[in-house]
């Protein structure tokens, strides 16, 4: 079963992650706070972060960037990160903070789940 840590404090991206995973072979981890991350993926081996391009006052651009510098350091296993972004512009911020993929909201069950399929099968 694969494993995705959830970076945001949106209900609704929240509870469409969920309703896209409910028949999946997929377990989803909530975090709401952008400062704790890298604490979280401390503690479960996630498979994959999707993580809101805006979220407190850390971002998802900052989100990857931690999560990146935490797997130089040794200090877990470099994890995929995909933002999900407002704005078509956003793509490109999130392509330069190092995200391995991007999905543009609204999103639909459809998309998410074509990226978790992708992910199990890399599994």
């Amino acid at each position: 079963m694969a494993k995705i840590l959830v970076v945001a404090d949106d209900d609704w991206v929240a509870g469409n992650l969920a309703t896209a995973v409910s028949d999946t072979e997929v377990e989803l981890w909530m975090c709401s706070d952008p400062r704790r991350v890298v604490e979280a993926a401390q503690q479960t081996d996630f498979d994959l972060v999707m993580a809101d391009m805006q979220i407190g006052n850390m971002g998802g651009a900052a989100v990857v960037r931690e999560l990146a510098a935490a797997a130089y350091t040794g200090e877990l296993a470099r994890i995929p990160v995909f933002l999900l972004v407002d704005r078509s512009a956003d793509r490109y911020l999130a392509k330069q903070a190092g995200a391995d993929g991007v999905l543009q909201k609204p999103f639909t069950a459809q998309q998410l789940r074509n990226i978790f399929s992708s992910l199990a099968a890399t599994l």
